[in-house]
């Protein structure tokens, strides 16, 4: 019994205090690590969240090649290794450096690299290094002879074969990329040390924009702007939106516009006219006077793919709030919500489809709209839809008042027809009050006329 009344408190075992230490010093690590503040500034690699993803799958997976950590050792995508070691030779061979320049260049820049994807990259020092140099060298060799045909060979494995395609897609997936200061400077291993000559040397800018401004000749890339670019992705996404200057500051009552925009259907009934603008950026969108100008844009996979990696670089990149394609996506998704929409686009040659029947753009638009619409504003269209829904709205009310006069000289000749022409006698009956009206009439001019000659 008296050994029930004493309490023993149990005081931390060692083994206790020793698990709380390693934790303490864990905690204590991570702390003393990069600033959070630097690491963002850096961070422009991300995954492509699963949302977005699921709406099309193969949108986010590269085809042919890897490039990257994200899918190094995927085993499908080994085959291509062999092509980034034939064209490391081409690259080798136009340039006056050798491997062991590319390894020492790359090897300076592997912490500000790692530092650009949104995890941690398993690979070691070497793995990485090695797979920078070989990703890295095949997109400038790629780059090269896509651009100049003095460069190409006669039997390239990529160029001369519809893979070129799948290539171009894939360097624009937001999981395969390399930050871009990589590959501007693999692309300076290829200069010589003229420096006479070194103004008119082909920038690596200048060439990826050359590159892939051909897929999208409606666009004007920004050759010569001086912009800092975080990866080949980001460059393209430059190429459709506008300065962070030209967007709208307040956000009152955006929520209620967007709601209120009309789709194209409803916009067309209502008297506004959809024009197509050509050589002009996805952003560049206009109204004016009843005239709602929208610049032409190819639906097909490539666009589609596009997009939906754009939007997911934008949720995530520490300049979120500048979210220009999503804000795009968002307003195309209000003027499509039925394939009459599409239609109505298309014969104003503001949509090219490419991508099957019109309900797929229904679904493509509907789908990663509903995606945009969790994270994003529409900043940058908020004066657009306050205008476009104030013109559409006093239409609407001009053609209220219009049927309302329409529908009462409607009843009034529903009245007189029941009234006065339900029968032959009915109508000879109206027409002989009209007949003595009108003689009544003319007889009382006359008889007022010879009065006022007297009175002369």
């Amino acid at each position: 019994m008296g050994d029930c009344n004493h309490i023993h408190i149990l005081e931390p075992t060692n083994e206790r205090q020793y698990h709380i230490s390693l934790v303490v010093a864990d905690i204590e690590k991570k702390l003393k690590g990069p600033e959070s503040e630097q690491q963002s500034s850096e961070l422009c690699i991300f995954r492509v969240p699963k949302n977005l993803r699921r709406l099309k799958e193969v949108a986010c997976t590269p085809k042919l090649i890897s490039i990257g950590p994200f899918f190094h050792e995927d085993e499908s995508l080994k085959a291509s290794e062999e092509h980034k070691l034939r064209y490391l030779k081409g690259f080798l061979g136009r340039s006056t450096k050798g491997i062991k320049d590319c390894v020492e260049t790359i090897a300076e820049l592997e912490d500000r690299a790692r530092k650009c994807y949104a995890e941690e990259i398993p690979l070691d020092g070497e793995k990485f290094v090695k797979m920078m140099v070989l990703d890295g060298c095949f997109i400038v060799e790629f780059l090269l002879r896509y651009q100049i045909v003095d460069h190409r060979q006669e039997d390239d494995p990529i160029l001369n074969t519809i893979w070129m395609i799948d290539i171009m897609s894939d360097l624009l997936l937001l999981e395969n990329q390399l930050p871009f200061f990589v590959l501007d400077k693999i692309f300076e291993l290829l200069e010589d040390d003229d420096e006479e000559k070194k103004d008119e040397k082909l920038q690596f800018l200048d060439l990826a924009v050359n590159t892939f401004g051909y897929l999208w000749p409606n666009v004007v890339p920004r050759k010569k702007e001086k912009c800092e670019v975080k990866h080949l992705l980001d460059l393209v996404r430059q190429f459709f939106v506008l300065s962070s200057t030209d967007r709208s500051r307040s956000n009152s009552h955006l929520d209620k516009q967007l709601q209120r925009f009309p789709s194209a259907r409803k916009l067309f009934d209502a008297g506004i006219a959809l024009k197509s603008v050509r050589n002009k950026r996805w952003l560049s969108i206009s109204f004016a006077n009843g005239f709602l100008r929208i610049p032409r844009i190819t639906i097909d996979d490539t666009t589609k793919s596009l997009l939906q990696n754009l939007i997911a670089f934008e949720k995530y990149h520490r300049d979120s709030f500048q979210m220009h394609i999503a804000d795009y996506v968002m307003l195309m998704d209000r003027l499509i919500v039925t394939s009459e929409d599409v239609e109505v686009l298309e014969n104003c040659g503001i949509i090219r489809n490419m991508a099957g029947d019109n309900r797929s753009i229904v679904s493509f638009f509907n789908a990663i709209g509903k995606e945009v619409n969790s994270f994003c504003m529409g900043l940058h269209f908020q004066d657009l839809c306050r205008d476009v829904n104030e013109y559409y709205w006093r239409s609407q009310c001009k053609y209220a008042a219009l049927a309302y006069y329409q529908t009462h000289l409607q009843r009034w000749i529903l009245i007189l027809k029941r009234e006065y022409f339900n029968s032959p006698w009915a109508f000879v009956s109206f027409l002989a009050a009209v007949m003595l009206l009108v003689l009544t009439f003319i007889q009382t001019i006359y008889t007022m006329k010879p009065n006022s000659n007297k009175g002369n």
